[in-house]
């Protein structure tokens, strides 16, 4: 005769596999400046830490709006920009955001505005 099969223990249900743990977003850059150099903008800024940083996005707006624009179209590694395409006698406002490698953008630093001046040609000395 065969032997009775043994009776099997219920096994509980497990739970799914843990999602990977979210990579923190870089922070906002900080001691964000700007300055002239002529008609050109200088934007600084210092290096934020981290291992998951792409880099470092410099957005330019008018004053009042609360939408910029990238200046370039890839994240950079230096901590400085400089705004050649600012016009004389406009008002902008820069800020600097930092990416992770997967592209997803930290806060933003604070704002920095900046005026750059018509150029009055040469000034007669008498």
């Amino acid at each position: 005769m065969a032997a009775a099969p043994k009776p099997v223990a219920p096994v509980a249900p497990q739970p799914p596999p843990a999602a990977p743990a979210a990579t923190p977003l870089p922070p906002a850059p900080e001691k964000v400046s700007v300055s002239l150099e002529g008609s050109t903008a200088v934007v600084k800024w210092n290096p934020v830490p981290g291992k998951n940083l792409a880099g470092y996005l410099v957005y330019r707006a008018f004053p009042g709006d609360d939408i910029g624009a990238p200046l370039m179209g890839n994240p950079i590694a230096d901590t400085a920009w400089k705004d050649r395409t600012a016009q004389e006698g406009k008002t902008y406002v820069y800020w600097v955001v930092a990416q992770s490698l997967e592209g997803t953008q930290g806060p933003a630093s604070s704002r920095q505005t900046v005026e750059v001046p018509k150029s009055g040609g040469v000034v007669p000395f008498f």
